[in-house]
């Protein structure tokens, strides 16, 4: 498992013409997406979240302690999948959770842990266990709340 400071940014607009368009869904996806388009569309609808189709990105997702966001960017640099909450995190992920991060680059900041995968994720719905991995790692350095280890 490679571990590395976040690169990821929730919430970062673009500006001008460009952010306009994504707003207003006048952008279309990132080139060689259309045929997981609708796969992202399905999974971004049942779980209540924001398809923004210029980025091929999912915000929102809600989760028990948290919420999930994907970003594609067309698969060109791979998916950034970001768990994110309110509670404060703070050291590295047990061993054992550690050891079921098979592929890309684990990073965890004050309040995220996300992975960067080295490819495209065609569909969302297919990471479940990556999804509770993720929120299991979160948990178990969560350093207030009733989880963590300071009760």
């Amino acid at each position: 498992m490679k571990q590395a400071p976040c690169g990821f940014e929730a919430g970062v607009g673009e500006g001008g013409a460009r952010e306009v368009a994504m707003r207003s869904g006048a952008m279309p996806p990132p080139t060689g997406t259309s045929a997981i388009l609708p796969r992202w569309r399905r999974w971004a609808e049942a779980m209540n979240a924001k398809l923004d189709v210029a980025r091929l990105s999912i915000a929102g997702a809600r989760r028990d302690a948290g919420s999930l966001s994907f970003d594609d960017e067309g698969g060109a640099l791979g998916t950034t999948i970001a768990f994110t909450t309110d509670r404060t995190l703070a050291g590295a992920p047990p061993p054992d959770l550690a050891a079921r991060v098979t592929s890309g680059t684990l990073c965890i900041d004050a309040h995220a842990v996300a992975l960067d995968l080295p490819t495209h994720v065609a569909d969302p719905a297919a990471l479940g266990d990556t999804f509770a991995l993720l929120e299991s790692i979160a948990a178990s350095i969560a350093i207030d709340g009733p989880h963590g280890p300071y009760r």
